[in-house]
């Protein structure tokens, strides 16, 4: 006898509600809109909620530093010049993007006032929300919809990542920006013909140039990846062509302001001697030896002062030179620490939460590196689209602070693309043990089943 059909009526409706439901949460997570919205919300309550602005004892040097103290000097009507305490001069210690943020909110809103300290933290966090957009954008063309989402949440609410935003007057959250934007963009390149395509490519890598010099490491591995997939090699020569000469319209005129100013061609920043300097001279053990510089060495800032920027720099890069030839192997140790704590994070790191201890951070700044490292191969094993890439920005992007010193900011460009990876990483393993699950029910219930 067939049951009532009362009795079914409640149940696919019940279903097709739950269904819906689930439909709306999921366009929700993985909505750019949504995602751009809470990154930058966390970051304006932390932001109102714990200001970072005080006057401080050495004239608000450690508010921004060098790009802070070029800022000043642009607003004084000095020019681009002056990135220490006192008046020394034109420089080129930074490429002139960040100075000049750091410039537009001093003279809108003053110089050092806690107005203008918002204006610039609410601009890194501007940056920082939309880099959460580009982690899908990136993870759709990558490891999927799922992982981009979860990868771009992850960035957006993570405390560790809201704090760049809010507590660094510094390119850091421009740079992973930046840096992401390139990634997405080059995996985008290889669908695109046109020629204004590859001149906004062109244009972009122009503009990493003249924000972060450091980034250019991957320029090689994209440019390689293009080529590698490209399917009229004749065609992409003139693509490359397009793109490279609007990159060096980007960079010229700035590298010729610095030989017209300076003297000297510099084509991005001048500081490289230095930072090679401070961490690779007698004392070194494979920190920054930051009571060399002339930020906080009197001696130093004399000797700058009287040489000035470029011949002092030359100086340091002299000296880096002979003290690495002349000490192999010490040189060769400190690089192998410096690889562990670019990797492990170094001992000064602040704390991640107030009750971990020095382990605890530790041992989860190297956690995230090791899954991150193990996320690259798991691309590579599974044929993922941009595994190459990924490849590439892990090996190349960390050498430059292998020969020089590190913070946890120096990683921090990259950290959009490590949780995605690391994300990736997670979500195929358990994926993986719940198909062993399903093939194997007489183990009984597991806890991700």
């Amino acid at each position: 006898m067939p049951l009532p059909q009362t009795a079914h009526a409640p149940r696919p409706r019940v279903t097709l509600v739950q269904k819906h439901e689930r439909s709306r949460a999921e366009k929700l997570l993985t909505s750019s809109i949504a995602l751009v919205f809470v990154a930058f919300f966390v970051r304006l309550l932390s932001i109102v909620s714990s200001p970072v602005y005080r006057p401080d004892f050495m004239n608000n040097l450690t508010f921004g530093y060098e790009a802070g103290r070029i800022a000043q000097a642009l607003v004084n009507g000095e020019g681009y010049a002056s990135p220490f305490l006192v008046s020394t001069g034109p420089t080129a210690w930074l490429g002139p993007v960040y100075p000049l943020i750091v410039a537009g909110a001093f003279k809108l809103f003053g110089v050092y006032t806690p107005a203008s300290a918002t204006a610039i933290l609410v601009l890194n966090s501007i940056f920082a929300a939309l880099t959460s957009a580009l982690i899908v954008a990136v993870g759709r063309e990558t490891f999927g919809l799922r992982a981009s989402a979860v990868a771009a949440w992850t960035f957006a609410l993570l405390p560790y990542e809201v704090r760049w935003a809010t507590r660094w007057v510094w390119d850091t959250s421009l740079s992973a920006f930046l840096l992401t934007l390139a990634f997405w963009a080059t995996l985008r390149l290889t669908r695109q013909e046109r020629a204004v395509a590859w001149g906004m490519y062109g244009a972009l890598w122009g503009a990493i140039a003249m924000t972060n010099p450091s980034l250019l490491s991957f320029l090689p591995v994209a440019v390689g990846w293009l080529w590698y997939h490209s399917q009229h090699r004749q065609r992409q020569r003139m693509r490359f062509l397009v793109a490279a000469a609007v990159c060096a319209a980007v960079i010229s005129p700035w590298a010729i302001r610095n030989y017209r100013v300076m003297g000297k061609l510099i084509p991005l920043r001048s500081n490289f001697a230095m930072e090679l300097w401070v961490a690779n001279h007698e004392g070194a053990n494979g920190l920054i030896m930051f009571w060399s510089h002339p930020v906080w060495s009197p001696v130093e800032m004399n000797r700058y002062r009287q040489l000035g920027e470029v011949a002092y720099l030359e100086e340091k890069g002299r000296d880096a030179r002979k003290w690495i030839f002349d000490h192999p192997s010490a040189f060769a140790s400190i690089t192998a620490k410096r690889v562990m704590l670019f990797w492990a994070g170094i001992p000064s790191l602040e704390r991640v939460g107030p009750r971990m201890g020095v382990g605890s951070r530790h041992a989860i700044y190297l956690a995230s590196s090791l899954l991150a490292l193990a996320g690259v191969y798991f691309a590579v094993r599974t044929r993922t689209r941009g595994a190459g890439l990924f490849s590439g920005l892990v090996i190349l992007y960390p050498l430059v602070y292998y020969v020089t010193h590190n913070h946890p900011r120096y990683r921090a460009p990259i950290e959009p693309l490590m949780i995605l990876l690391v994300v990736a990483l997670v979500l195929a393993a358990i994926v993986e043990h719940r198909q062993k699950r399903k093939a194997s029910p007489e183990e009984g219930p597991g806890l991700l089943t």
